[in-house]
This record gives structure tokens, C-alpha cells and sequence, in this order.
């Protein structure tokens, strides 16, 4: 098993967002999908994404969650009672960036 960062470049200026890449040979875990899609693409190469877990749900954590799912067809994770925050501005912090 080997552990990769790939940093966020989504508002880097006002937060500090990595997302871990767990590899294998032939698989790979995603914690935390905050980072562009292209970048973790070229650490994932040509596993399987088997899911996407997450460490807590603020915004910048899963920001592009919708690419992920899209691109790899995998399975979400997150701790048993928070997915409203998913969806909820004010749970999910999203609200500081929201544009009128």
C-alpha cells in the first residue's frame, strides 16, 4: 500500500485542503475529494476506484465529490448521520463562498 497527497487548488489562498489518494496495484481509496479531478486522476492512473471516504464534511473536503462519482463510479463513505451536510450550506460550511 502506498499513501499519496495531491493538494487542493481550490481557493488555496484561504484554505488548506489536501486529498489522500491509498493505492494498491490494482485499486485505490480516495479520502477526501477536495482536490481537482485532473490531479487525482494522475495518481489513480488505471486502478479501480473502490470509494471515496471522508474524514468530515466541510466543503472544501468535498467539493468535487459529483466529478469523482461520475468519473469512477464509486462508492461514497461518510460517518453515520451526517449526510445532510452533503447538501446543507450551513452544516457544510459551503455558505462563506456562496455568490449572490
Amino acid at each position: 500500500m502506498d499513501l499519496q497527497v495531491v493538494k487542493s487548488k481550490f481557493l488555496r489562498n484561504m484554505f488548506d485542503q489536501n486529498t489522500y489518494v491509498l493505492l494498491s496495484k490494482k485499486s485505490a481509496i480516495i479520502i477526501d475529494a477536495g482536490a481537482e479531478l485532473e490531479d487525482v486522476k494522475e495518481v489513480v492512473g488505471n486502478r479501480k476506484v473502490l470509494a471515496v471516504l471522508f474524514t468530515h464534511l466541510h466543503f472544501d473536503h468535498l467539493w468535487n465529490i459529483d466529478k469523482y462519482v461520475n468519473e469512477w463510479n464509486c462508492d461514497v463513505y461518510c460517518v453515520k448521520g451526517e449526510e445532510e451536510r452533503f447538501v446543507n450550506s450551513d452544516l457544510n460550511a459551503s455558505f462563506i463562498i456562496r455568490q449572490n
